[in-house]
């Protein structure tokens, strides 16, 4: 039971399936369970023709989490130099350019929360959207997933967590995808773009909902009690009619992209997203120029003057 929290429940759930497809792959053309560098990079070959090659690698990551226990040299095969090199081949043969959502600007959130209804489900989607953007957070760290098997209850951020502090707020964001040891990070909003007043919009927020739910743990509550979900914040907006290319993950990017143009530091914007690694830089989704920007903010000559 322990070893089986050491990930998250969407991510077993994908591993699962890379599970259940190795079965039925190994039954399909009569070979053992066990894995062999031969029977695997045949394996990798056999679904990269179906699904992406990078879903492919999530998949063989499943099987090595699954199957270690009772086959404990997987490891070793599934980093041979054969298996490697095969898994690189249908990357280039089979793999496709990915599309990304583009991200929200500060003027579209400005006019989004200028939005003068002031419905309860309006106001706690002008926090959300406000807050992710400020605080660098994706959807699924704002709302529950839409598939009941994926909810981790103890991932929803607890309204006891919210700290008012001269010129900020601030609330303990309990768990999230890079953080291994579920120590928390402090997600702080401040005001740092014209014409949106975001700890304005949050303090409205949770007075509104403290007057409705006083007796609730989870900061994000619907008008009806339930944490909202994916759905839920979707409906609001694409209601915005802003394009298809705007979807959930384009606030995050929106936020970070934002930072960026004006020459926010690198470590700091990885660091504001709670990003492990480097990755942060796929979300700067305009122009190269940004970088620029980055370099220029962290060199040494520029910060001397």
């Amino acid at each position: 039971m322990v070893l089986g929290l050491k990930l998250d429940t969407s991510t077993w759930n994908s591993y699962k399936s890379g599970y259940n497809s190795w079965v039925r792959f190994t039954e399909l053309h009569k070979l053992p369970l066990e894995p062999t560098v031969s029977s695997l990079s045949d394996y990798i070959l056999f679904m990269s023709a179906h699904i992406k090659p990078d879903s492919v690698g999530t998949y063989l990551s499943g099987l090595v989490q699954i199957l270690e226990p009772v086959f404990p040299n997987i490891r070793n095969i599934r980093n041979d130099r054969l298996v490697l090199d095969i898994m690189a081949g249908c990357r280039r043969m089979f793999g496709s350019s990915v599309i990304r959502k583009a991200p929200l600007s500060a003027d579209e959130i400005a006019r989004i929360v200028s939005n003068p209804d002031d419905s309860y489900d309006r106001i706690l989607f002008h926090a959300m959207i406000a807050a992710g953007f400020h605080g660098l957070l994706r959807l699924g760290e704002l709302c529950d997933s839409p598939n009941k098997w994926n909810i981790n209850t103890h991932k929803r951020t607890s309204r006891l967590s919210v700290k008012w502090s001269k010129g900020y707020v601030s609330f303990l964001l309990p768990a999230h995808k890079a953080d291994k040891y579920f120590e928390g990070n402090r997600v702080v909003l401040r005001n740092i773009w014209p014409n949106i007043d975001v700890v304005k919009i949050f303090s409205d927020y949770v007075k509104r909902r403290d007057a409705r739910h006083p007796f609730t743990s989870p900061l994000w509550l619907t008008f009806d009690g339930e944490v909202p979900n994916r759905q839920f914040f979707m409906k609001f907006l694409k209601a915005e009619k802003l394009g298809d290319d705007i979807a959930g993950q384009s606030i995050r990017a929106g936020g970070a992209t934002a930072l960026a143009s004006i020459g926010f530091p690198g470590h700091a914007i990885q660091a504001l997203g709670r990003w492990s690694s480097e990755a942060w830089r796929t979300y700067l989704r305009q122009h190269p120029l940004l970088f620029a920007n980055l370099k220029i903010a962290q060199s040494p000559h520029h910060r001397s003057r």
